[in-house]
């Protein structure tokens, strides 16, 4: 996948995952989830200062897939946006 496919996730509706890990250097990571042609994918990222340095972009786990579908629906949002 191409970093300005990637990058189309961020123009629908996400779900943020806060600090889901750190690495050896302590670095926090997170994760937004999010659609691209309609698959749910997680993006790995992390804060740089004030710049966020995209990680990995891949498909969505089982796991991940229900958290973006339940949290869309807790917020009342369609889930096919």
């Amino acid at each position: 996948m191409s970093f300005e496919d990637a990058l189309g996730m961020w123009t629908g509706r996400v779900v943020e995952v806060a600090e889901i890990a750190k690495t050896i250097d302590g670095e926090t990571r997170g994760a937004t989830l999010g659609l691209i042609a309609g698959h749910v994918y997680t993006a790995v990222w992390t804060l740089r200062g004030e710049t966020i340095r995209l990680i990995s972009v891949r498909r969505a786990r089982y796991g991940e897939t229900k958290v973006y579908f339940e949290k869309v629906r807790q917020e009342g949002g369609r889930e096919d946006l």
